[in-house]
């Protein structure tokens, strides 16, 4: 014992694997060496103790919780589930640690109405607890009860506990956006986001995959919600910035410059959208390209490039009409320029 109270975690793990050796049935070694190698983050071998300690007869509630947090990190949510079960059964006492990674669990599992149960025990007990209501108002994000959800994270904005992680609050705020997106209060949402892109605009690091969606959000909402397309405009060349193949961007990109009347720009994007893009997109790359030529009153290739999207998705009523004979009957419309629902990045 007197290792680990120097925090010599390394030696002390030899001392107990020396014991092992002489002592093989002594579950109280196992235990002690479990515990040792989570410290260090050596999950496996930690698990494998605990696993020893248990069927060696231990009945220590412990050595179940301990091995459903491995479990947890090494991504093996319904073992941890199990092990925090049997700890529970045998009146394991921290239950708030035992409900909150639980509710974790259910979480990454997909379960959120049980997620949500498990998070609001911790609740009980511990009201300040910052994680256990975030992942309860993701948990209710997820299953669409946005008013709620947003009650949640507005909450969580000024909290005060040592969980909290400032360098999370670029997504908590991006939460608090996509709710608002979904209550359609899309000014406030675009409010929310709107710093972000004066961030990225100055940073010199790549996009993150979560600054990625936060930008896109903010593109969509300025561009069909807010009618403001100059300013999407501003997103979308932030996310090529830094990753200049996001065909969605590109896409969204040479909308914007179509809203705007610069229609070589958006040959230019649509083209290069064109040579990337898959099956499913192709045919609105071509329509809106159609419908550029057409506005430059090249009508040989506005008719090509309309006559393309038609062959390509024959059953979508806006590719539908014979625009070689109606080419005066075209109309920019919606399509692909929403992305869809936006993500929940956690």
């Amino acid at each position: 014992m007197g290792y680990q109270k120097v925090g010599r975690v390394g030696d002390a793990i030899e001392v107990f694997s020396l014991c092992c050796q002489r002592s093989p049935s002594d579950f109280r070694i196992y235990e002690a060496r479990g515990i040792l190698y989570f410290k260090i983050n050596s999950f496996s071998l930690a698990s494998a103790d605990f696993s020893r300690a248990i069927s060696g007869g231990s009945e220590n509630p412990s050595n179940f919780f301990l091995r459903g947090k491995c479990c947890f990190q090494e991504g093996d949510f319904l073992g941890c589930i199990g092990d925090l079960r049997s700890a529970f059964d045998l009146n394991f006492s921290d239950l708030s640690h035992l409900f909150m990674l639980q509710g974790l669990s259910l979480y990454h599992l997909a379960h959120y109405q049980d997620a949500i149960e498990s998070l609001d025990q911790v609740l009980t007990v511990e009201t300040g607890s910052y994680k256990a209501l975030l992942y309860k108002s993701l948990s209710l994000l997820r299953l669409e009860f946005f008013e709620e959800s947003l009650e949640g994270f507005l909450l969580l904005v000024n909290w005060e506990s040592e969980e909290v992680d400032k360098e999370d609050d670029s997504i908590l705020l991006y939460h608090i956006a996509l709710c608002l997106f979904h209550l359609r209060k899309y000014e406030e949402s675009e409010r929310f986001l709107s710093h972000l892109l004066e961030v990225c605009l100055k940073s010199t690091i790549s996009l993150t995959s979560s600054n990625t969606d936060q930008l896109m959000l903010l593109a969509h909402i300025r561009s069909s919600h807010l009618k403001d397309p100059s300013s999407a405009l501003a997103c979308y060349n932030c996310v090529l910035r830094s990753r200049p193949n996001h065909i969605t961007a590109l896409y969204g990109k040479g909308k914007c410059n179509i809203l705007l009347g610069r229609w070589e720009e958006a040959v230019v994007d649509l083209e290069r959208g064109i040579k990337m893009t898959d099956r499913e997109k192709l045919p609105y790359f071509h329509f809106n390209l159609g419908w550029c030529f057409k506005k430059k009153l090249d009508f040989e290739k506005a008719a090509y490039h309309l006559e393309e999207a038609r062959l390509l998705d024959p059953s979508n009523p806006q590719f539908s009409v014979n625009y070689k004979e109606q080419l005066e009957f075209i109309e920019l419309r919606d399509d692909i320029d929403n992305p869809g629902p936006p993500r929940v990045l956690i």
